[in-house]
């Protein structure tokens, strides 16, 4: 079993696909980040959507004693 622990949530929402932008290219031409879903104006921000499953597989967590 696997979960995220924040520090705060400010809002929660729901996309339409048609919004969601996708993510910007770096200088090597690949995707800025493997986690990183693309990105969704909401009002007056520019918000990133994470991959939460590419993330996990990215997160290393050091073996207990």
């Amino acid at each position: 079993m696997s979960g995220w622990i924040v520090d705060a949530v400010s809002d929660i929402v729901t996309l339409d696909s048609e919004t969601l932008q996708p993510p910007p290219p770096t200088s090597a031409g690949d995707t800025v980040v493997p986690f990183l879903e693309g990105l969704a104006a909401i009002d007056d921000k520019m918000v990133m959507v994470l991959n939460l499953a590419a993330l996990s597989d990215a997160v290393v967590v050091p073996e207990a004693a």
